[in-house]
This record gives structure tokens, C-alpha cells and sequence, in this order.
């Protein structure tokens, strides 16, 4: 189908070479005196090529304004179009008549969300944008919100989460330039709090899927109803490749007609060469009490979880176990291929294979190299394979590896450390009471937010562990001082009262027993509020105790980094005492052997040492440079200070350089900087006079 986009541009490329055509065969009939045979043929060669140019120059004036514009996705990913689907034309026909919000409702494993991906799809071919939102819980919803305002590079750094998330719906509900956008709220559990984050706008169309009727109020319900009996035979006989007799109708009537347990009964069939008849036996004599936990079947038919369960049992074995009991584990939303044998650290060809016969057996979807799991599909395994349970853990630890922020070139893996911690995200959500593995977690995923710089999606999480007490379990989190030290500068202000709360109580249930290092922790929690001046008596008072070198043994290089980053503002030329022997042999391990050069420059730049910004700057930058990689916005701070130190140097060149391109990378940042726009105003004042 064409879209109106690349209608107009045929038709501008048609008006454009008849022009010529025309001009052409005048032209020759008439001055230059040629035949009506020999001009026609003349003119038809101009017809062609004019023809091609004017598509040549459309399409790269196309391409350039799909450039300037960004990305058609939003968010996402949207879920790839499962083996064999039948599109549902009057479920499609009704979405597009709809010109506000849809509702998709009706019960899990109908296609709600199959039907609202494809209709996301003819949106793009339109030259439309997708927002594709998760709608389980408010805070997926606030973080992708968040993520729309990235898109459009409307977000401000200082801009809170839900600061941010509303930023993202007032651009969905009045789309920059001529936008159209279509937005989807898939698998809405609590319509709710999903009422206050609905974007209104005449270029703006919205699709809800939910199993709750109660979200029919929000906009125009349209029922995603299990297959007709007709619409079941005409699949069945489609996929199977057998006719339709009266065993396949019980099948129908046994399933309840829904999809997914179709599209499975079908696989085995296929597989196996049994029939329709004695399928139906098989599900009817799968004993599925035995195979389930009491209860967590008793909102579906069990014909239903006896169909998956069989697809299961079918091909689970050695090779398969691990795949499809580590789908049930991770995010709904998919993953790429190579990336599930990382996690399972198993070999990339072993897990292709185990996820093709997944896919033959309809327990998967997946396209471009990406696999995903239906809900209903991973409930079913989780409940019914001890091997799954005893698979978090391994997990945990192999995705707490691989999210460990990579030595060279981090901000090149952006994307990929992204999707890893959407998985990590997932995994903690079905760790059920384990908090050990919850902490460590939740401890490299907050590495990756100074990362990737999306420290937003963390919040939530945090806030669990707070409500929970984990943070202040050693027992549970021996990170947890790592924990406060990494992702405190990266939580909105309410967060980190909350963690500033957490640990004046701690200190405050032991009185005088108290050890030091809680102190550390609480002067370096206050240093970014407004009780900054607090933070500095404390530290002053700890580093004046006689017990401040034992302290120091204990934490290591961690309470003068942390102490220095307290006296870093009011008190730079204390914060550089404290840094300097630290910078001489600066640790191996990230984020100290970053941060500690990065202060210590700071230090020097508040004082005004211009000498020693010059000389030490450039080695700041190359450490930073190595280990982040071309483009990271945490380059930008200290480009800008070599900038200035060159400036005030006399070294208008040099000064220039950094200038520049501190500049090129905050405007190209796909992410907020701590950068305005009188900054990039002096920047290129000095980048103006050194050329």
C-alpha cells in the first residue's frame, strides 16, 4: 500500500517530467525541425530521465527531513507480527475510523496487542510517529513519556522524571510541525492512574489494550473477541493443512477459540502429524493441577493452559530448557537473539536453534533477529519449571557482567546497555523475595544510568528497595553503600530525601555506637540539597575524630572521594588536598578512576590555577575520552573547563578547539546536558576569537 507521503512524491515526479516531455518534443518539431517520430522518441528519452531525477531529488529531500526530524519510533519497540497472523480487517477498519482514543479490550491471548502492533505499523508507512508505551504501571509510563521528550530533544536536564514525563505528553498532544502521532498503551492493568497521561490533540490518535472493562470508559471500546468459529476453521485449516471436521470444532469450543492456544495446537499438529481428534484427547487428559500451583489457572479454561503446557512439554529439553525458561524470566517486550545466549551464556548457534523450534511450536514470535515470549506463554512456564526459579540467580549474575559499564568507548554500546537493562528491569520483577540478587541488580544497573544517562527508569526501583529495607541490609546488599554512592546524584529530590531519611534513622537507632563510615555516607547524601552547610560541619567533624584513619582503611579511597566532592564547592582548595595524592594513582575501578580526575580538574578551575588546568586537563579528557568514547555528554563539563583555562592562558587556539567541540557534542546529545543557552553562547565566543 502507498502511503499519501510517496503518493505526492510520484505525482510531483509525474507533473515534473511531463513538463519536460512537453517542452522537449516542442523543442524538436518546432526550432530544431525534426521528424514527429524522431521528436516523439526525443522527448520520451527526457520523459524518463526527468522522471528519475526529480524521484532522486525527492526522495534525498525526503531523507533529510526524516534526518531533521528524528526517528519515526518514539519509543518502543513495537512487538514483531506473530507466525502466521490473520489480520483482523473490522478490528483494523475500526481503529482508523476512530479519531481519539481506542480502546482494546477483551481477555489475555486474544490479540489485543498483535492488533494494535499492526495497526502501529500502517501508522509508520503513513510517515506517522509511535509512541509504544508499556501501561502496566505508572512509572513505565513516566519513563516513556520521558523518553518522548528525548526524541524530540525538548528534555532539560534539571527536569525531574514527572517533570519530564509531562514535557513528552504536552509534545504527543501538540506533535512539533506537521507530526501525526499514534500512541499505544499496551496492557493496561489499573486504567486509573493511565486517565492523567492520555494525550489529546487533532494529530494525535491513542490505542489502549486492556483486559479491565473498566478502561472502556476512557475512549471508544472496541472488543477483540477470541475467533469466530469461522474465523478458528479458516486458521486451522490454513496452518495445518488439514480439513476441518468435527474434532477440530471441540477444539475451538475446548480452547475457547483463543488465538494463542490455537496457534499452538496447530504447531504440534503440524509437527507430531496428528490429527485434530487426537489432539483434543491429549489436552483433555493433561492433568493440569498437577503440572500448575492451585489457583494460577483458574481465570483461563484449562484446555488453555493445557495447550501451552503441551507445547512445551513437546520440545523442552537440554538445549531448549534454558531458552525458553529464560524468556519466561525476562522482558515481554523481546530481546535480540544474540543477546539471550550472552545472558544465558550459552553458545549464539545452540540458541538459535533452541528459539526456531520455540517458534515452530508457536511458544515464540520474533523477527530481525529478535525474540519475545506472550505473557500468558511465560506465566505458564514460570509456574510450572522448577528449572526456572533456579535460573534468577545465574542470570542475575551474568546480566549484572555484562552491565558492567565496558572499559573503551562506552556511549558507542548505548542502545545495547539500554536493552540489557530492560531484560535486568524484567528479571527483578520475577526475582520474588530474593534480595540479595534484587541489590546487585539494581547496583549495576545504576552504573549503566551514569552511562547511558537515563537515570529516571531507576527511580521506581529504589524507592522498592527503600520501603523494603534492603538498602540498609548488609546482609542482603553488600553493595549498598555503592548503591547510595553511584545512583544518589542521579535521583530527584524527593527520592533522595527519602534515602537522607533512611540513613539519619539508621544512624539515630544506634546513637553512639555508630561507626563513622555512616557519616560519610550522610555528608555526602546532604552535599547536593540545600543543607550543603550541614554536610560540610559533618565531614569536618569526622576528619578531625581520631578514628578518621581507620576509617579511611576501611572505606579506602571512597570517603575522601566522597569528602572531597562535599568541600568541592565551597571549599575547592580542601577538595583538592584530598584529591591530589588520590590522582597521583588514581583506582583502576570505574567510577573512581573517572570521577577522581574529573574533581580534582574541578578543583583547580574553581581556584582559578590556570596553569594546572592546562597541564592536567588533557590527560582528564583522554581517561574520559577512552573509557566513554566519542560524543558521551559527560565529555561536555570538561571540554568547557580547558576551554576557559586555555582562554585565560593566552592560548586562543586551543581554547577554540575544546570550545568547539564541547558545542558539537551538546547539540548532537540525544540526552539532556547540564548546559544552557548562555554556556553555549560563551563557548562559542571563545571558539569565535580563537580562529
Amino acid at each position: 500500500m502507498w502511503s499519501v507521503r510517496w503518493t505526492a512524491k510520484a505525482a510531483a515526479a509525474l507533473v515534473a517530467a511531463l513538463a519536460v516531455f512537453a517542452a522537449t518534443w516542442w523543442a524538436a518539431e518546432g526550432p530544431a525541425g525534426l521528424d514527429r517520430g524522431s521528436a516523439l522518441s526525443l522527448a520520451g528519452v527526457t520523459f524518463a530521465a526527468a522522471g528519475a531525477v526529480v524521484a532522486v531529488l525527492l526522495n534525498r529531500w525526503e531523507q533529510q527531513a526524516s534526518r531533521a526530524t528524528g526517528f519515526r519510533v518514539l519509543c518502543g519497540p513495537i512487538p514483531p507480527r506473530p507466525a502466521g497472523y490473520r489480520a483482523r480487517q473490522d478490528v483494523q477498519h475500526t481503529l482508523t475510523a476512530i479519531p481519539g482514543i481506542a480502546v482494546l479490550t477483551g481477555g489475555p491471548g486474544v490479540g489485543k496487542s498483535t492488533e494494535a502492533a499492526e495497526h502501529a505499523r500502517t501508522a509508520l508507512r503513513k510517515g506517522h510517529r509511535v509512541a509504544w508505551i508499556g501501561g502496566e504501571n505508572p512509572e513505565q509510563i513516566v519513563t516513556a513519556l520521558g523518553r518522548v521528550a528525548d526524541a524530540y530533544g525538548r528534555r532539560e536536564p534539571e527536569l525531574s522524571p514527572q517533570a519530564a514525563a509531562e514535557r513528552g505528553l504536552a509534545l504527543l498532544s501538540e506533535p512539533p510541525g506537521r507530526d501525526r502521532v499514534l500512541v499505544v498503551f499496551d496492557n493496561v492493568v489499573d486504567p486509573t492512574p493511565v486517565r492523567a497521561w492520555l494525550p489529546r490533540g487533532e494529530r494525535t490518535r491513542v490505542v489502549l489494550t486492556t483486559t479491565e472493562r473498566g478502561a472502556a470508559a476512557l475512549g471508544s471500546t472496541v472488543d477483540v473477541e477470541r475467533f469466530t468459529r469461522e474465523q478458528a476453521r479458516a486458521y486451522l485449516r490454513e496452518r495445518t493443512g488439514l480439513p476441518v471436521d468435527e474434532a477440530a470444532d471441540e477444539l475451538i469450543v475446548e480452547v475457547d477459540g483463543l488465538p494463542l492456544a490455537l496457534a499452538q495446537a496447530a504447531s504440534r499438529m503440524k509437527e507430531t502429524g496428528r490429527d485434530f481428534a487426537d489432539y483434543v484427547a491429549d489436552l483433555r487428559t493433561f492433568d493440569v493441577d498437577e503440572a500448575l500451583p492451585h489457583g494460577a489457572w483458574d481465570d483461563y479454561p484449562r484446555s488453555v493452559a493445557a495447550a501451552i503446557l503441551l507445547a512445551v512439554a513437546r520440545i523442552w529439553d537440554e538445549r531448549t530448557a534454558p531458552v525458553l525458561a529464560g524468556l519466561a524470566l525476562l522482558a515481554p517486550t523481546g530481546l535480540p537473539v544474540a543477546m539471550l545466549g550472552e545472558i544465558l551464556g550459552e553458545d549464539e548457534r545452540e540458541v538459535e536453534l533452541a528459539v526456531a523450534r520455540a517458534r515452530t511450536a508457536s511458544l515464540v514470535d520474533g523477527d530481525g533477529g529478535r525474540v519475545l515470549m506472550h505473557r500468558l506463554t511465560q506465566r505458564v512456564i514460570r509456574g510450572s519449571r522448577h528449572e526456572t526459579a533456579e535460573l534468577i540467580p545465574v542470570l542475575a549474575e551474568r546480566l549484572s557482567n555484562l552491565l558492567d559499564p565496558p572499559e573503551q568507548d562506552s556511549w558507542a554500546q548505548r542502545d545495547r546497555l539500554l536493552d540489557l537493562d530492560d531484560q535486568a528491569e524484567a528479571l527483578s520483577a520475577n526475582t520474588g523475595p530474593d534480595r540479595r540478587v534484587l541489590g546487585d541488580l539494581l547496583l549495576a544497573r545504576l552504573g549503566v544510568a551514569v552511562i547511558t544517562k537515563a537515570a529516571d527508569r531507576y527511580v521506581r526501583q529504589m524507592r522498592d528497595m527503600l520501603a523494603d529495607g534492603i538498602l540498609t541490609d548488609p546482609d542482603a546488599v553488600p553493595g549498598h553503600v555503592g548503591l547510595i554512592i553511584i545512583g544518589l546524584p542521579l535521583l530527584p529530590p524527593e527520592v533522595k530525601a527519602e534515602v537522607i531519611a533512611m540513613l539519619e534513622a539508621e544512624i539515630d537507632a544506634v546513637g553512639d555506637t555508630v561507626g563513622l563510615a555512616d557519616y560519610v555516607l550522610l555528608a555526602y547524601a546532604l552535599h547536593g540539597t540545600d543543607r550543603a552547610e550541614e554536610a560540610v560541619e559533618i565531614a569536618d567533624r569526622v576528619m578531625a575524630a581520631e578514628a578518621w584513619p581507620e576509617v579511611k582503611e576501611e572505606m579506602g579511597t571512597l570517603a575522601e572521594a566522597m569528602f572531597a566532592t562535599v568541600y568541592l564547592a565551597t571549599r575547592p582548595a580542601t577538595s583538592m588536598e584530598l584529591l591530589e595524592p588520590l590522582a597521583a594513582a588514581p583506582p583502576d575501578d570505574w567510577p573512581l578512576g573517572i570521577g577522581i580526575p574529573q574533581m580534582l580538574l574541578t578543583a583547580y578551575f574553581r581556584q582559578e590555577r590556570w596553569e594546572d588546568c592546562v597541564r592536567y586537563g588533557p590527560e582528564v579528557l583522554r581517561i574520559q575520552w577512552e573509557h566513554f568514547g566519542s560524543g558521551h555528554p559527560d565529555l561536555v563539563p570538561t571540554l568547557c573547563l580547558l576551554a576557559v583555562a586555555m582562554d585565560e592562558s593566552g592560548l586562543p587556539e586551543s581554547a577554540a578547539s575544546y570550545a568547539d567541540q564541547a558545542i558539537r557534542i551538546a547539540e548532537a546529545s540525544p540526552v539532556p546536558i547540564d548546559f544552557d543557552t548562555e554556556d553555549l553562547a560563551f563557548l562559542a565566543v571563545i571558539r569565535d576569537r580563537g580562529r
